[in-house]
């Protein structure tokens, strides 16, 4: 069983920087081949850092290590040195992805129900800013993870752009208990397959 991040806090307020040779001392601990990865509980007793497994699409997913935590804004690296930051479990900024993405402007974002915000997002691949509409809604239910059952919070979030005309729905999952997401899946980029995150804490 997860240990249930007790100590969250101390580790968030005690983080500091890492440099780039830490992360790669970090990433070391994650190299996986490119099949599938079945996240079980023997794995994530054998990791000694918060990790997470992220897929695009129908890619191969990868393991990304948590190298960093400021401010809520929780830094995640690949073996490569692709970065991924989160912020509740939103994507807020990628970097070394071939369709990179950075929401600048999330002031009136949270991960709450009712929620309604309009963010600034900025693209690559072609270079775009425009503004994001987002509506947050709940549901309740239970879930498998990690062999236990949790009380879960799921999220959708409706996200649509009138400058692309693309709408999509994007889905979170939270430990109700911890108020730690879980799990998510995210359209980030118009051009981009759907990535789905799931998080495995280590505090």
């Amino acid at each position: 069983m997860i240990s249930r991040y007790l100590t969250i806090l101390l580790f968030i307020t005690s983080c500091s920087t890492l440099k780039i040779e830490d992360y790669r001392a970090i990433i070391a601990e994650f190299a996986s081949p490119s099949e599938d990865i079945k996240v079980d509980k023997d794995l994530y007793d054998s990791k000694q850092f918060s990790f997470a497994k992220f897929r695009i699409g129908n890619d191969a997913p990868v393991i990304l290590s948590l190298a960093n935590i400021t401010d809520g804004f929780y830094t995640w690296v690949s073996r490569d040195l692709v970065k991924i930051i989160t912020k509740d479990g939103k994507i807020i900024r990628t970097f070394g992805l071939e369709y990179d993405v950075e929401v600048i402007d999330y002031s009136d974002w949270s991960l709450n129900d009712g929620n309604k915000s309009i963010n600034l997002l900025e693209v690559q691949n072609p270079h775009a800013i425009f503004s994001q509409h987002s509506r947050i809604q709940l549901q309740k239910q239970n879930t498998i993870f990690l062999n236990k059952l949790y009380k879960v919070l799921y999220f959708d979030e409706r996200i649509t752009t009138d400058a692309y005309r693309w709408s999509e729905t994007n889905h979170y999952a939270v430990d109700n208990e911890v108020g730690l997401v879980i799990w998510s899946h995210q359209h980030i980029h118009p051009y981009l397959e759907s990535i789905e995150i799931s998080y495995y804490y280590k505090f």
